[in-house]
């Protein structure tokens, strides 16, 4: 059975991360695969949660806000180092434009607002296939009927 909350959000992410326009373009995964194969791959892992606490008021009457920090990992192929990290600096800048230009998802039903907040560097030091990327939050706030 599908999720009814967070499905429907990171199908709109997905779609959101195919449409971003950059050549080439990634391999987008959701849910999470075993291993990632494209040079250029983003993953939209699951989200951490966050609800309203019990002694807080409803944002509106009837609803609950549910905060949604999805995981979305870039990952570049490093044997061309240069490339590499101008490529993933490209996706990271085009992803922050993306969810600032459409902040309810295509009008989601509840998505308030959605951001990158976070983008952290990180490489993968593998004599096979050495990656270099990011991993970023994108922070999404939907408001869902209680």
């Amino acid at each position: 059975m599908a999720s009814t909350i967070v499905d429907p959000v990171a199908e709109r992410l997905k779609t959101l991360v195919q449409g971003l326009g950059v050549i080439p373009a990634p391999k987008v995964y959701w849910p999470a695969p075993a291993r990632i194969t494209a040079p250029i791959s983003i993953v939209i892992e699951p989200p951490d949660l966050i609800r309203g606490g019990l002694d807080q008021p409803e944002p509106e009457i009837g609803s609950e806000a549910w905060t949604m920090n999805f995981p979305l990992v870039i990952y570049v192929d490093l044997r061309e180092a240069e490339k590499a990290q101008d490529r993933a600096v490209e996706l990271v800048e085009a992803l922050i434009a993306k969810t600032d230009d459409d902040p309810t998802l295509q009008n989601l039903s509840g998505v308030d607002d959605t951001a990158l907040t976070e983008a952290e560097t990180f490489v993968v030091d593998d004599q096979t296939k050495p990656l270099f990327g990011y991993r970023c939050t994108i922070e999404v706030l939907r408001l869902v009927q209680s």
